[in-house]
This record gives structure tokens, sequence and C-alpha cells, in this order.
């Protein structure tokens, strides 16, 4: 009888789990959290906003490797000191390859595991020692803090049976799973053949409304591919854009902050009849006045591909992400010309001045 006691004792002292048993229970509650596939994680702040809220980045790591900026505490009010703010590079923004309604998606990698060390009892509970890792890791994976990729579980016994205490998940937040692939910017070979005749006011109007869905519904990638893209900051300018170039934008008909028209129109009814670019026959320029300033402004399609698409310009590095922009005014002699210049390779910026470091010598 003395024996059958101390055994209840000993057991009711550490738990009274198989080491095995614990570790089940933890690769259990990883995989719940952690779905395989590509994986997302939440960084919180919309568009026009420069930082974004991400507490679980290494500072120095990003910065390293030129992923992000991190904002100075000391700059903001004493209430917001403590959370941790990043805003991405231009050079790593095309990781970013979803938007929710809380913020921005980026791509740590594909087919999170976890491997699980040593099960120690401690007071009244079990501590496990774990380290996640990706199978395919991106950049911002490999930025994670220490503490985010090594974490002590904590598992209680609950009816005999253990409960996993600690949050597993790898800051997914509302992201979705699997998260589009990010792809590094592309380029390829300008349209310059004539489109087989004009567009209608009809393929016009199904062209925006086609868009504007994929914006509302948060079809980024769908909304890529309908736009005939120029990043004038690369070496091949055409096509060298990824989807976060055009994540920023918001619906006109959902009534959503940046819309990509820019506020100019709330519908697609007042276009007028495209006219043939002077330099590309594969583009017509779809002018519209301006609701507010009645000025005449005008975005730009282009026959690519057997297609009408949205010409879109990244023309102008910005503060938190930088879009390509749809409302450009090539209908302008002057704006085109700049905007030829450019993709030829002078070093010009959207106002036609030279580029720092690029000024004519006196």
């Amino acid at each position: 009888m003395r024996m059958i006691i101390l055994g209840m004792m000993v057991t009711g002292c550490d738990g009274g789990l198989d080491e095995a048993e614990v570790k089940t229970a933890v690769q259990q509650h990883f995989d719940q959290a952690n779905a395989q596939g590509r994986t997302g994680l939440l960084i919180k702040g919309r568009s026009g906003v420069v930082w974004w809220q991400a507490s679980m980045f290494d500072k120095g790591c990003l910065e390293k490797k030129d992923l992000a900026f991190n904002d100075e505490p000391s700059s903001r009010p004493s209430n917001a000191k403590a959370v941790a703010r990043i805003s991405p590079t231009y050079a790593a923004q095309w990781g970013i390859t979803a938007a929710t309604p809380t913020g921005y998606c980026v791509d740590l990698g594909s087919d999170p595991t976890i491997a699980i060390g040593d099960v120690v009892w401690s007071a009244d509970r079990y501590r496990v020692n774990t380290t996640i890792t990706m199978k395919t890791p991106t950049p911002w994976f490999e930025c994670l803090e220490s503490g985010a990729r090594q974490r002590v579980v904590e598992v209680v016994v609950e009816n005999e049976l253990p409960s996993v205490q600690t949050d597993l998940s790898l800051f997914q937040g509302d992201c979705p799973h699997p998260l589009p692939v990010s792809e590094a910017r592309r380029s390829g070979r300008e349209p310059v053949a004539a489109a087989p005749g004009a567009p209608t006011g009809g393929d016009i109007k199904k062209l925006a409304a086609a868009f504007d869905d994929a914006l509302a519904s948060n079809d980024h990638l769908a909304a890529r591919d309908m736009v005939s893209c120029y990043n004038l900051f690369e070496e091949t300018p055409y096509e060298a854009c990824a989807v976060s170039e055009i994540i920023a934008h918001g619906s006109v008909k959902a009534g959503d902050a940046d819309p990509w028209l820019e506020y100019a129109v709330t519908d697609f009814e007042s276009f007028s009849r495209p006219t043939r670019d002077r330099e590309n026959p594969s583009m017509y320029h779809v002018s519209m006045k301006h609701r507010r300033s009645k000025k005449l402004r005008s975005f730009t399609v282009q026959w690519a591909g057997g297609d009408w698409k949205l010409v879109g310009v990244v023309g102008m590095k910005s503060e938190g992400l930088t879009t390509a922009r749809i409302l450009n005014d090539l209908h302008d002699r002057e704006k085109r010309d700049i905007f030829s210049r450019r993709a030829a390779g002078e070093k010009i910026d959207e106002k036609g001045e030279p580029l720092p470091g690029f000024e004519p010598a006196e």
C-alpha cells in the first residue's frame, strides 16, 4: 500500500503525462495553427499609412537585408512608443502579396514545421522547447526575432489530458491561406503593334468594372493581370511590376480609400471617346473631367496579349507602398514626352527634372 501511495504522489508532482503525449499535443496544436502551404504574416496598417505595426521582427535584420525601415519610437507620442512599426522598402515590397481589412500580408515562405525539444515539468505545467522553421523560407521569415521562432510552449493538464496554452501561430491574423506566392519584378517586351481597332465605350467600361471588382474582392492577382505596367525605376520598365504595386489601390464603386481613379469620378459613365496615342498605336487615352476640379484627366488602355489592359505607371517612389498609378494623364503632350524619355532610360523624374546625381555639369 505504501508503494502505491508513493507512486501516486510522484505522478501528481510531474503532471502524470508521458513525454510523447505532451509532444503530440504540441505538434497537433502547431498543425492547427499553421496549415501547410504558402504562409502570410499580417502587418497592421492600411493604404496611405507610412508606418505599419509589426513587433515580431529583428530590427537589425530588416535593415541589413534591406526589407524595411524601422520607426524611431522617440518621435512618437508617449502612448505609442511601445508599438514596433516598420515601413517596407521599395526593393522588398514585392513580398507583400495580399491585403486584408486590417493590413497587408508578407510572404514568409511555404510549409511551416516545428522541432520539439525537451519537455520539463515546472511548478504546475510542462514547458516544452520548440523551434519553428519553414521548408522554403523567404528573407522575411529569416528576420523574425529569435523569440518568434524559438518558443517555450506551456502545457497544462486538464482532465488528465494535455492542454497547450501557448499561441503557436506565425502571426497570420486575417491573411488568406494559402497566401498568393510572391514573385520578383519581372520584365517583358513593350507592345507596339497596332490594336485591331479602337476600343469601344463598352470595352472601356467592361475593363474598368472588372478591375474595380477585382480590387473590391481583394483579388489583386487578377487585378495585376489587367494592368499593362511600366515601372520606370527598373532597367527594363515594361511589366517590371509585382502585385504589391497594385495592392494599395481601392475600389471606386466600393468607396474605398485611395480609389484607383483618384476621386476623379465615382462611376464609369462619364468617360470620353478613346483617342489613339501619338507614339504607340497599341495605346488609347480615355479622358474625363474631374468631378470637383473640372480639369481634364485621363487613363490609358493598351492592346496587349490579345486583350485591352489598363496602363499602370510606377513613376514615383512613396513612403509606405509605392504604387503603379492608373490615372497618368498621358493624353497631355508634355507628360507623355516625359514618360517616353523615362521609359527610354533618361534619368529624370516625373516633372522632367534630372534625378539627384544626374544633373548636367555646369
